[in-house]
């Protein structure tokens, strides 16, 4: 990529960070809810980044990318945002599948009355 080789290792404390702010909103998205029955505890399923975060860092690219920094941000920033998609999709799958009845593959083909191997 032409970075150097800090740049990677950039991304750890931003997944880290980003995790604990998401956890951190959804606790406080429970706390402070009047729904009821309260909705179950969201940081989990708030990690996915989405498109929003692809447009802006191709906006900064566009904007600062003949800056000497720029590749460096670029790389670390689009890597933390595909760790943080295939991350967010279990966490999202399990979350759905703790709090809202979504069942499992395995519970799905109990279901159909297929036979389940036991392990």
């Amino acid at each position: 990529f032409g970075v150097p080789w800090w740049a990677f290792i950039a991304v750890v404390p931003y997944v880290l960070l980003r995790n604990l702010g998401r956890f951190g909103g959804g606790l406080v998205a429970t706390r402070t809810s009047a729904l009821e029955p309260r909705v179950p505890h969201l940081g989990r399923v708030l990690l996915a980044p989405g498109g929003l975060s692809v447009a802006m860092i191709l906006d900064f690219h566009e904007i600062y990318g003949k800056q000497s920094f720029a590749p460096t941000i670029y790389t670390a920033l689009l890597i933390a945002i595909l760790v943080s998609e295939i991350v967010s999709y279990r966490r999202t799958r399990s979350w759905m599948i703790d709090h809202m009845d979504v069942p499992t593959p395995k519970i799905q083909r109990a279901m159909r009355g297929q036979e389940l191997e036991v392990t």
